[in-house]
């Protein structure tokens, strides 16, 4: 009889392993993917030398290759960064949940901060973590100013 306690204990053993290296394994993806598709928003920016529409076009397909997480009011967790708020232009940004920010770095540059999420769903107690990853774009110069200039 001892034996047969004894495997069951090694059985809840493996059990309580197995749950936590597939729940490190999810996280460990999960950040991963976060992260790429962080930085091929900041290369999409940097690429058309700013946050517009051929910009957003090029993100919008990439985060539905990458099927991101999509929702009804994708500036809901957006808070202020550096006291900047968000650009909240629902023309550029329809339903996919990330931020991007604009800083003006000098009369002749400016960079943009981008905000995605790590999303890790828990299905034994239905629930889901939102954990944000954030990083910066490359200064950008700014060509509007040097066109109306008379050298």
């Amino acid at each position: 009889m001892r034996e047969a306690t004894g495997g069951t204990f090694l059985v809840y053993w493996i059990s309580i392993f197995l749950i936590i290296t597939f729940a490190f394994l999810t996280a460990t993806l999960s950040y991963m993917k976060a992260y790429k598709l962080n930085a091929r928003i900041v290369n999409a920016i940097e690429k058309f030398e700013g946050y517009n529409s051929k910009s957003n076009d090029e993100i919008d397909s990439k985060l539905a290759l990458w099927s991101y997480h999509k929702e009804s009011n994708p500036f809901k967790d957006c808070p202020p960064v550096n006291g900047q708020d968000p650009i909240r232009d629902p023309s550029l940004n329809k339903n996919y949940s990330y931020c991007v920010y604009e800083f003006k770095i000098n009369d002749h540059y400016y960079n943009y901060g981008v905000r995605t999420f790590i999303y890790i769903e828990l299905p034994i107690i239905h629930r889901m973590l939102k954990i944000p990853i954030y990083s910066e774009t490359e200064r950008i110069y700014y060509f509007k100013e040097d066109l109306f200039k008379n050298d």
